[in-house]
């Protein structure tokens, strides 16, 4: 980070800390302040956000510090980008394919593993996976883990069908917001992420 973004950075912490009666010498919350900020993709209408809310009830009883931090969230909450219906239509049919096919198929290899005494340890679950499965499934299934999905399909299946669906919509954004697929991240954090590609991208 330059010298002039760590300022300006500052800055904004600054002006928020005096916004809501926050000590400036507390280096750890304006810090934490500065940190939160980061994850902001609109400053401007977080400004306007604050001043608008900041004595609501919800916040009545908070401290400067814990108000900040709730806005901030609350702020992050309103905006979050969401899928168009369409979309979101896709991604609850695919989700349902995909869901059916994988269960269907752990089923019929738990079931043979059983007969025949199979080692379980043995069985490369995405080599066995793969196929029956298409190269749009493949990639889906991997942000899961094979193992995993044989497991959840035979004793969690609503764990299964949240987990599919989380990674279908998380590649659903990706498409959306194509400098996802850039950030070398172990998970995705959906909104948080996106609000940080925005920053970038206004320059902040």
């Amino acid at each position: 980070m330059s010298a002039n973004q760590f300022l300006a950075e500052n800055k904004i912490a600054i002006h928020f800390a005096q916004l809501l009666n926050i000590a400036i010498d507390d280096d750890i919350s304006m810090a934490d302040m500065e940190n939160e900020l980061n994850t902001i993709g609109d400053i401007a209408e977080f400004q306007k956000f604050v001043k608008n809310r900041f004595n609501y009830s919800a916040y009545q009883f908070m401290t400067g510090y814990q108000k900040f931090i709730a806005l901030a969230k609350d702020f992050r909450k309103d905006n979050e980008p969401k899928l168009d219906q369409e979309t979101e239509m896709k991604v609850y049919n695919y989700t349902t394919r995909l869901l059916s096919k994988v269960t269907n198929f752990a089923f019929a290899l738990n079931f043979e593993i059983q007969e025949k005494g199979y080692d379980l340890k043995a069985i490369k679950m995405d080599k066995t996976f793969e196929k029956v499965l298409n190269e749009k499934d493949i990639e889906i299934c991997k942000i899961i883990g094979f193992d995993n999905i044989y497991k959840l399909a035979n004793y969690n299946i609503p764990k299964l069908e949240a987990e599919l669906e989380k990674a279908i919509t998380q590649k659903a954004l990706i498409t959306k917001y194509p400098q996802l697929a850039n950030l070398n991240k172990q998970s995705f954090d959906g909104a948080a992420t996106i609000q940080k590609l925005k920053l970038k991208r206004v320059g902040v």
